[in-house]
């Protein structure tokens, strides 16, 4: 290289490519897994928070667990716009086990708590997980019903 524009040149020949291609794939990345969440609407809290399942991840680890993403969207709330709970629901027993936590804030920061829970809990009357619980295990009682 005789000087330092044909350097930058290089440089800029090489790299500016490169970057608007990984921003080309991180963006269809992220935008595409949006496009893939499907909530359903479930419930309104008497605050005015909503509930959502995503339907595409629902499954069943086993007959009578229910695992799924849930997403509240926070009307009550002065500093949280949404949580969104990776979790599992224990149909037979009534309990409820979070495997991942997002939060998100009205000021932008997102806190991600990835840490399951040990053990399953007992689903607390009348909250929204209560709800969610109902929702989600009715078919799983139809089918034990029916064997």
């Amino acid at each position: 290289m005789k000087n330092h524009a044909d350097f930058m040149y290089l440089i800029n020949m090489r790299f500016i490519p490169a970057m608007l291609a990984a921003l080309f794939v991180l963006s269809t990345t992220f935008s595409s897994a949006d496009m893939d969440e499907q909530w359903s609407y479930i419930d309104k809290t008497n605050n005015g928070d909503l509930m959502f399942h995503d339907e595409n991840t629902i499954t069943y680890p086993t007959r009578t667990n229910v695992r799924l993403k849930m997403k509240i969207t926070y009307k009550s709330n002065p500093e949280m716009s949404e949580i969104i709970i990776l979790g599992e629901h224990y149909c037979s027993e009534k309990k409820f086990r979070t495997i991942e936590i997002k939060t998100k804030f009205l000021d932008g920061r997102i806190i991600v708590n990835d840490k399951p829970a040990s053990y399953p809990r007992y689903v607390l009357p009348d909250s929204i997980i209560e709800t969610s619980h109902e929702s989600v295990c009715k078919n799983i009682k139809n089918s034990e019903n029916k064997n």
